[in-house]
């Protein structure tokens, strides 16, 4: 893939279109050299409709960057934890908070309410910061992130990490809400 900012980068067409140490930039495109380069050319004046593309391509970039390391830092805990803790915490919150769907909540309902309320302690902890006049951890924020992407997940497949039907051993419904399931035809 031939780098964007290439051509607006005269010190680097000695270079090629390949980077001169792949092993040291791991196949990252810009690679750390055009990066350089780009940094120390003078800047040129670009279009509009460019500037706008570049700023996208950064921020796509940043965002990809981040999506990769909450991969790593989440997926293994994800995997090692079960979530039946998850599930019995929004089985509990919908208990005392009096929550009536019209039918048995589903482990992917408790599973989303257990959610909120991991979420609602991240904004309790955030309110108490501003309150001390300081800035909320950025473990914090990293957190809420998380639990909003668990949310997102557990509606796509059913559950956290893995929906019943996702699974290759599916855990057992409760009988109460197979019940239910049963009546109502899904």
């Amino acid at each position: 893939m031939k780098c964007p900012l290439w051509d607006k980068i005269e010190d680097a067409r000695h270079l090629g279109d390949e980077c001169p140490d792949p092993e040291a930039c791991q196949g990252n495109w810009p690679c750390y050299h055009v990066r350089r380069l780009a940094a120390e050319a003078e800047p040129k004046e670009i279009p509009v409709n460019e500037q706008q593309r570049t700023m996208a391509e950064v921020l796509g970039d940043w965002w990809l960057e981040i999506a990769r390391q909450d991969i790593e830092r989440v997926v293994p805990k994800a995997v090692e934890y079960s979530a039946v803790d998850l599930i019995e915490y929004g089985r509990t919150l919908a208990l005392v908070m009096e929550v009536d769907f019209g039918h048995p909540l589903t482990d992917e309902e408790a599973t989303e309410i257990g959610i909120w309320g991991y979420l609602v302690g991240k904004v309790a902890r955030w309110t108490g910061a501003i309150k001390e006049g300081r800035r909320v951890s950025d473990d914090t924020l990293h957190d809420g992130k998380i639990y909003f992407t668990m949310a997102e997940r557990n509606r796509a497949v059913g559950g956290w990490p893995f929906g019943p039907e996702s699974m290759d051993t599916p855990l057992p419904l409760d009988p109460e809400v197979e019940a239910w399931k049963n009546e109502v035809g899904q």
